[in-house]
């Protein structure tokens, strides 16, 4: 891996944008395509899984504050928002084209 970073792969990052742009050097362009399709989906995925790490994240703390009250208009508006997190976590988790192309 160390061989394949040195050799063949360059990553730099804009300092105005913070878009990070990701080169492969190769001979072979099918090999290169490859490379590059396989480190995007890597990323997506990683991507991917984040948010819904983070989504969860979200839902297990209202739900443990929704467990710390007992007034129920208090409870109600946590259920609300607990719902709307779980429709961002349902919509972000079958991602299949993923925010890298």
């Amino acid at each position: 891996m160390k061989a394949f970073k040195q050799n063949h792969l360059s990553v730099s990052e804009s300092k105005d944008t913070g878009i990070l742009t990701i080169s492969i050097k190769n001979f072979s362009p099918v090999a290169t395509k490859r490379w590059a399709g396989l480190l995007v989906a890597d990323i997506n995925e990683h991507m991917r899984c984040e948010n819904v790490s983070s989504a969860e994240a979200r839902i297990a703390y209202l739900e443990g504050k929704l467990n710390e009250t007992n007034i129920a208009d208090i409870q109600q508006a946590f259920v609300k928002a607990e719902k709307e997190r779980i429709r961002g976590s349902v919509i972000t988790e079958p991602q299949s084209p993923a925010p890298i192309k």
